[in-house]
């Protein structure tokens, strides 16, 4: 996928032909601090990153998923994706290594519904996915509603559970990414406990 903005003449003044949303978490550590398990220490990867909208697409985050809607065709993309998990094992017989990816069948796209006018569009980000190298893994939930228009009005809510770190970015015309949304769980003194339960954070963002 491209972030260059592409000339299209046909899309008259003042009018928005695309509107784009991404969403993602990551942990922003190296590795997840260590726990001992059974006589050895168990440790996991992290993202090992801060904030940006361009980590996308790069393995660097737990959970990402993009939806573009096009008011010239009148149809939403979706795209989503894991980040591969790794995790280390330190015992008396020495290191091993294991790695796995997230099933992707917990991140959708839903509830898309266009105005009559088709001037108008709204839709759902739906993203739960489980380390999979834990048995029964408690998920990392997010729900993201979006409603955009013709004129370039965005407008973003949603609801997250309270870890790892979450971010949310949107784009007019394939223009620069806007700062829709940023969750620091240290800031908030989240942890994976958060990630049971129910999704205890909320955000709210409009554009312009």
């Amino acid at each position: 996928m491209t972030d260059e903005p592409p000339t299209d003449p046909s899309v008259e003044p003042g009018q928005t032909s695309t509107v784009r949303v991404r969403y993602a978490v990551f942990i922003p550590d190296e590795w997840i601090e260590p726990r001992p398990v059974e006589e050895a220490t168990v440790e996991f990867e992290g993202d090992d990153r801060g904030f940006t909208p361009y980590a996308a697409w790069t393995g660097r985050s737990r959970v990402e998923a993009e939806a573009t809607a096009d008011f010239d065709r009148g149809e939403v993309v979706f795209h989503a994706d894991t980040g591969r998990s790794r995790k280390r094992v330190t015992d008396a017989a020495g290191v091993t290594m294991d790695s796995g990816t997230a099933d992707t069948t917990g991140l959708a796209l839903r509830n898309v519904e266009w105005a009559e006018d088709e001037e108008t569009v709204s839709f759902r980000l739906a993203l739960s996915a489980g380390n999979p190298l834990v048995e029964e893994p408690a998920t990392v939930d997010a729900e993201v509603d979006v409603t955009a228009n013709r004129r370039g009005v965005v407008e973003v809510s949603g609801r997250h559970d309270g870890y790892p770190n979450h971010e949310c970015y949107a784009s007019v015309d394939f223009g620069v990414w806007e700062d829709a949304y940023r969750y620091a769980f240290r800031e908030h003194g989240g942890s994976p406990r958060a990630l049971a339960g129910d999704l205890d954070e909320a955000f709210d963002w409009k554009r312009p």
